[in-house]
């Protein structure tokens, strides 16, 4: 048997016998005797005299165990001890280490130890390495020094194809518990584990995990497979190690009793495997003891085969003594002979015999005497010994003996706690319940704001509110809802509706609070219906104000809308005189409206402007501001006629399909992103195909956008990317795609002209150069007024590129707008500037076409920041002051757009004044930035009101979009009545014209009916008649359309039979 130090063990000595030993030890040597008078001279009361200088002596067991002695014998303190010690040894040997707990265990290791010389003379660092360093960190050569010193760890030569595995970390966190000055990131750099990515508290928190897990895996080590699972997690990789959380709960359609026998269950399960536990412990106990036990017995043998040898040397001692008794006897025997012979004449030779045999008998006698004295002594020591031990033996076992009851009644009253731990757990589980309706049924004020966020913010469906909010109650809270609380579809709804009143009065807040604010107003259509989309813009952000259904978008309907909203804001929170002062307040705030350049949207403006001088009573104008993200769209149009010129002079068209009045370059880039492209044709396209191809032979990602993507950019940026993947889209098509379809052989087709791929790089460096970066610039926060100077920028480009378009194609070329530097997809830009200089011209050539195509765009769209336009170096500080918070663009009527498109898809029944709802409680976050911000008095006063005007908000709502239906289809019957008007008007005419032929003979089909119309024609007048007749029935009966066939007053020879041929 061996120490955990690899010493040799027995069971040899005792703690008084061991002390008895170190305390003689102390007593001769002289060091320890200046270390005495040190210790005490040093103490408190020790008076000022000068404490004796002290050698250096190495630091091992021997010294360790001696200041434990003096420490029990002059009761000193561990800070009086310590500091003796770092005195005495020579360095810092127990750097980070408790002097304590290595005094402790150099005991331990002492009274096991065979060969107390050799143990005495173990060195202390050695021992507190292979005590502390666990058997991975020596399997890497690593010392207590290596971990204490980082330049010795840095010089360290590791085995090769060493890792950093968990059973290393285990081993240097194990020791980083007992020492206080390791640095484990530094030791872990110095091992190569990869964590220098890793923040201090992440890295903390990985290997905690690590020895979280491992203590698990320790308390399993007696299940099977348990060391098995045990040396697959030390020998695995730490930075491989990616620690699971928690596994998540499964919804079940389990009942709530279920649930609670399952509950059950597991802690049945869990209480059996501690008292299993508990059992192995008492079974532990009981070997130690019955171990003990055999150690007393065989102690006891022991002391009785010493008690028999005492016998023995007893006996031994009494015949001793007879045998001295007869020697007396013999001896006085002796000296009545040597009377009788004194009186002889053999006196003097008898004396002489008598003297020796007297010195013989005393040297007898005193050896008998000291054999047995020493014997006596040796067995009066033997037997004092062995008393000791057996008294020892004795108390251990009693310690023992009270040891285990104590911790087998500890364990049987955990077990009690355990059950009524149980109990009461379940008995809690089963009241722990969360209510959402109070004692009368009506829901409580949190629940009805929770729903509201549920379903506008978050955008649950209301048939789903109830079991979100039942399984956020039960995996968070750990507690049930009952069913009756649960919000229904309905209830939800109503919620919701008092949610759309709520965010209105925030709007209405806002407004209120605001010198003036912006509205941005658009149009669109879905399925057949018209929309109108309506939101504010103000210094504190922009707000939603639903969508409007619109049966025609004229201006009289625009207006009404805007004023309907305003009246309808208004009246939240007041009425009568009060509702109308603060609907002419929000009249005239509403000082800019920005909209896109449809004309009903000019005519709107006028007819607004107008109504808001009449109800105010003021001439202070309005700002009506354009949209200019519309600007590129502008550009594309222009650029587009002008190509489609370009494509008339062509001597040959590639076929293929084609839109018309589509110029070829914009059939390539559509046909190409709808096959290529995300959100393409998945029935006629081949996306996959591409995308394999990208990701393997071509090995670099595609870069071709969706052509629904962006509208106002997407001409450009397609035009780019397809010039960029030129050569693989024809590789991939006509090599891994033999069996094409028209519109796939149309790309291949336009990818190999040559032509289209000079109108490519032309768009593709307007992009880069002008539509990029411009659309950039729309999302920076520029002054409305500031914005004149980067159009200015735009004019002086576009001069220039008439003149001379070279600067393009430089790689050096300037930002066209100051401060803006367009920065993506560099490799895009690179190919299209790697164009061979046969090309390059031809592209200059081109621009120059373009440049004058765009210019003209600018002039007629961006006229007001042009010189001499309305906001161009505008020095008004009025105006300036009002358009601070105004936007350059109109894009979030286009965001709320995409919100009632997605709205619209997912909630199919749904009412546009649910879809309103949602789009506003979304976009203006009403319920959680504004109204969980009021006091609790104003949430209550909020939530009465929304819940009086909800019910009747939504039927106005509702009422409108039938009127909105009903004046759709009155305006449906009128168009068909004008319809019919014309058809019968039509009718009428081509009746007449018959008429008119027949007295004429006609109609004319060839030449003899027109020689046979002209003999019945007698006067210039009636012949005159019959030829307008025969024009008119070739136009408007049978339908021809021909420069010939008019009547233009001109002399007849003109008209020829050709023009008269049906």
């Amino acid at each position: 048997m061996a120490t955990e130090h690899g010493l040799p063990t027995s069971p040899c000595l005792n703690f008084a016998t061991l002390f008895e030993k170190i305390a003689t030890i102390v007593a001769n040597d002289e060091h320890m005797q200046k270390v005495i008078t040190f210790t005490t001279s040093t103490g408190p009361g020790s008076g000022r005299g000068r404490p004796p200088k002290l050698q250096p002596q190495p630091a091992t067991n021997k010294l360790l165990l001696q200041l434990e002695s003096l420490r029990r014998r002059y009761s000193l303190t561990w800070d009086t001890v310590e500091d003796t010690f770092n005195r005495i040894t020579e360095g810092d040997p127990l750097q980070g280490v408790s002097l304590k707990s290595e005094i402790q265990g150099a005991i331990k290791d002492a009274l096991k130890a065979q060969d107390l010389d050799y143990f005495f003379s173990l060195n202390v660092e050695s021992i507190i390495s292979f005590r502390n360093i666990g058997p991975h960190l020596l399997k890497l050569g690593i010392q207590r020094k290596h971990l204490m010193d980082p330049s010795l760890m840095k010089q360290l030569k590791l085995p090769t194809g060493s890792l950093v595995s968990n059973g290393v970390v285990v081993d240097l966190m194990t020791f980083s518990k007992i020492t206080m000055h390791v640095n484990t990131r530094a030791v872990l750099e110095n091992l190569g584990a990869n964590i220098s990515t890793i923040s201090d508290q992440t890295l903390s928190r990985k290997l905690n995990d690590v020895m979280t897990k491992y203590k698990g895996l320790s308390k399993s080590l007696h299940h099977k497979n348990g060391s098995a699972n045990m040396n697959v997690f030390l020998d695995q990789e730490f930075n491989s190690l990616h620690p699971q959380g928690p596994p998540q709960r499964t919804l079940t359609q389990q009942t709530s009793t279920e649930q609670s026998l399952s509950a059950s269950q597991c802690t049945n399960a869990r209480l059996r495997r501690q008292l299993e536990d508990t059992e192995l412990q008492l079974k532990a106990v009981q070997n130690a003891n019955n171990i003990l036990q055999e150690s007393t017995k065989e102690k006891n043998q022991q002391l009785l085969a010493l008690e028999e040898e005492i016998k023995t040397l007893k006996k031994r001692l009494q015949d001793m003594k007879m045998l001295v008794e007869n020697k007396e006897e013999a001896l006085r025997t002796a000296r009545a002979t040597v009377t009788h012979i004194k009186r002889t004449n053999f006196y003097k030779r008898n004396k002489r015999k008598e003297m020796e045999i007297k010195r013989q008998e005393a040297v007898i006698t005193q050896h008998m005497n000291m054999g047995c004295n020493r014997i006596i002594r040796k067995l009066r020591k033997d037997k004092k010994l062995l008393q000791t031990r057996a008294s020892n033996a004795r108390k251990d076992k009693e310690r023992l003996r009270a040891s285990s009851d104590k911790k087998i009644n500890q364990l049987k009253q955990d077990i009690v706690d355990l059950l009524t731990q149980e109990r009461n757990e379940n008995a809690a589980e089963q009241e722990r319940v969360v209510r959402l309706k109070d004692e009368k049924g009506n829901f409580l004020h949190e629940a009805k704001v929770c729903v509201m966020a549920l379903v506008g913010e978050c955008e649950v469906p209301a048939t789903r509110c109830g079991e979100v909010i039942r399984t956020v109650v039960w995996h968070i809270l750990n507690a049930r809802v009952p069913e009756t609380d649960l919000p229904s579809q309905r209830s939800a709804l109503r919620f919701s509706d008092q949610a759309h009143v709520i965010t209105k009065a925030h709007v209405m807040d806002v407004l209120m609070e605001q010198d003036n604010y912006d509205l941005h107003i658009d149009g669109t259509s879905r399925s057949g219906n018209k929309y109108i989309s309506q939101s504010v813009n103000t210094p504190e952000g922009t707000l939603s104000l639903g969508y409007t259904p619109l049966a025609r978008e004229d201006t009289s309907s625009l207006l009404e809308v805007t004023i309907q909203m305003l009246e309808e804001v208004s009246d939240l929170s007041a009425s009568g005189e009060e509702a109308q002062e603060k609907f002419l307040q929000l009249l005239s705030g509403l000082s800019t409206v920005m909209s896109d350049r449809a004309a009903v949207m000019k005519s709107y403006g006028r007819a607004l402007e107008e109504e808001r001088r009449l109800l105010l009573d003021t001439e202070d104008g309005m700002n009506f501001l354009h949209c200019n993200a519309h600007f590129l769209l502008g550009l594309a149009s222009e650029i587009k006629k002008t190509l489609a010129e370009e494509d008339k002079t062509r001597p040959e068209i590639p076929p293929g399909f084609r839109r018309a009045g589509e110029c070829l370059v914009y059939r390539f880039i559509r046909l190409a992103c709808d096959c290529l492209g995300p959100r393409g044709d998945d029935k006629n396209g081949c996306r996959d195909t591409w995308l394999a191809y990208c990701a393997t032979i071509a090995q670099r990602p595609s870069t071709i956008s969706s052509f629904r993507e962006n509208r106002f950019n997407n001409t450009f940026q397609g035009a780019a990317s397809l010039h960029y993947h030129r050569q693989e889209v024809q590789d991939c098509l006509e090599i891994y795609l033999p069996h094409r379809n028209q519109k796939v052989q149309t790309v291949v087709t336009d990818s190999k002209d040559e032509t289209t791929d000079v109108h490519l790089v032309a768009l593709g460096l307007i992009y880069f150069r002008i539509t990029g970066p411009y659309w950039q610039l729309l999302g920076t926060k520029v002054h409305y007024l500031d914005f004149y100077q980067f159009v200015g920028d735009l004019v002086d480009t576009l001069r220039a590129w008439q003149d001379d378009p070279s600067s393009a194609l430089s790689p050096d070329c300037p930002p066209v707008f100051r401060g803006i530097h367009f920065q993506e997809q560099p490799n895009v830009l690179q190919s299209l500037l790697a164009i061979s200089e046969e090309k390059a011209e031809l592209v200059k050539v081109v621009l120059k076409k373009l440049a004058k195509a765009m210019m003209t765009a600018t002039e007629r769209q961006l006229a007001d920041f042009l010189p001499g336009g309305k906001y161009h170096s505008c020095e008004d500080e009025e105006l300036r002051q009002k358009l601070a918070h105004s936007l350059v663009t109109n894009l979030v009527a286009e965001e709320s757009f995409a919100d009632l498109d997605f709205s619209l898809f997912k909630r199919r029944n749904g009412s546009l004044h649910h879809h309103s709802t949602i789009a506003m409680l979304k976009k203006n976050k009403s319920i959680s930035n504004w109204f969980l911000h009021q006091s609790h008095e104003d949430q209550q006063n909020m939530m009465s009101m929304s819940a009086k005007k909800a019910q009747s908000l939504r039927k106005q709502h509702q009422q409108l979009q039938a009127n909105t239906l009903t004046k759709r289809r009155e305006l449906m019957e009128a168009e068909k009545r004008k319809r019919d008007t014309k058809e019968q008007k039509r009718t009428q005419k081509q009746t007449e014209i018959l008429d008119t032929l027949k007295l004429h003979n006609g109609p004319c089909t060839s030449a003899d009916d027109l020689d046979r119309m002209l003999q019945v024609c007698t006067t210039s007048a009636s012949l005159k008649t019959g030829l307008r007749a025969e024009v008119l029935f070739q136009k408007l009966v049978l339908g021809k359309k021909s420069p010939l066939l008019q009547v233009t007053g001109k002399p007849l020879e003109v008209l020829t039979l050709s023009a008269l041929r049906p």
